[in-house]
């Protein structure tokens, strides 16, 4: 078996492998070649929980177990934590164990840029990222990666957050070099999303991050923070003027705390869902329909991202020799 450690990891799954697996596991969920149960919660405290996530696609079956835990980066340690089983489903022998924190960064910004690929405006230019955490910069990378920004709007709650978010960011390949953005930080959430065409939402609010009359008409957003009914980032406003996306509808019904708010509120139906972003890179589904459309794509993550992952990230690590291997069983 082999070991993959962050480093390994990043090294194996490169962000464009990541889109293209990200786009593999929403065709195969849509099309109804992978299985993914809804996934597993434990709380474990107040903001806390554990969750796991089994998936099955035809040439990987994982299980992923992962802890969320807000308190962590005051210990010194990072809110998401765990590992991932990698298995050959046609032998049931156990080929990889993936670190989960930076599988699931990589996946779930990956799935971003899937979706943004597919709804955002061609034309797309500026991107605003709401949140501080270790999402941020993967999204900044895979949303580029997807269209050509040249300009990034940040904002976040706490001064010094933001100001360690532009640091790290100014020491990566995003804003060195001929290609380098300008990064804005903005002091409300509702300068930067104005100021966008594309919004990445990365907090666990409870609360919507900006005001409806802040996204202008052909902004693109991808909702990812909030994976719990009580959380909330987007406007009610905004969900009832968008053409509303979400990654496995099923789970978003129990799951995706913007929406469930809404309709528990009025002001839009599980029916207002276009459909599933795998629907639409499928072509089953019209996605984007003027220049002038505001379009959602409500994540809350899938186990055949993971499995898709681990598969790309396997095979270049099995021909490149990178990680640890070991005797199992």
């Amino acid at each position: 078996m082999r070991i993959l450690n962050g480093d390994a990891v990043r090294l194996a799954l490169p962000m464009t492998s990541a889109i293209d697996a990200a786009k593999v596991a929403y065709t195969a969920h849509a099309t109804g070649n992978g299985v993914a149960p809804q996934r597993v919660a434990l709380d474990l405290g107040p903001g806390d929980v554990a969750l796991f996530m089994p998936g099955l696609l035809p040439d990987m079956l994982v299980v992923k177990a992962v802890t969320v835990l807000p308190g962590n980066p005051a210990r010194g340690l990072p809110t998401n934590q765990g590992a991932l089983l990698a298995i050959d489903p046609s032998t049931g022998v156990a080929r990889g164990l993936l670190d989960t924190a930076t599988v699931t960064q990589l996946r779930t910004a990956a799935g971003a840029a899937a979706a943004t690929d597919c709804l955002a405006r061609a034309d797309a230019t500026s991107l605003a990222i709401l949140g501080t955490g270790a999402l941020a910069i993967p999204h900044i990378e895979a949303i580029s990666a997807v269209r050509p920004i040249a300009a990034v709007h940040i904002w976040g709650r706490t001064a010094e957050h933001v100001v360690a978010l532009v640091d790290r960011l100014f020491k990566t390949r995003v804003c060195a070099g001929e290609n380098a953005v300008d990064v804005t930080v903005h002091g409300t959430a509702d300068l930067a999303v104005a100021a966008a065409d594309v919004v990445c939402t990365l907090t666990q609010s409870e609360t919507p991050l900006f005001s409806g009359d802040a996204v202008r008409p052909g902004t693109h957003i991808n909702a990812v923070g909030a994976f719990r009914p009580v959380m909330c980032e987007l406007p009610a406003a905004t969900l009832a003027r968008a053409r509303v996306f979400v990654d496995d509808l099923e789970a978003a019904t129990h799951e995706a705390g913007d929406i469930i708010q809404a309709v528990e509120a009025g002001t839009m139906t599980w029916d207002d869902v276009v459909g599933e972003v795998g629907a639409v890179l499928d072509g089953n589904v019209a996605g984007r329909s003027s220049d002038d459309d505001v379009t959602v794509f409500k994540s809350v993550g899938m186990s055949l991202q993971d499995a898709a992952a681990a598969a790309s990230a396997l095979s270049v690590a099995e021909r490149d020799d990178l990680g640890i291997v070991v005797d199992w069983p």
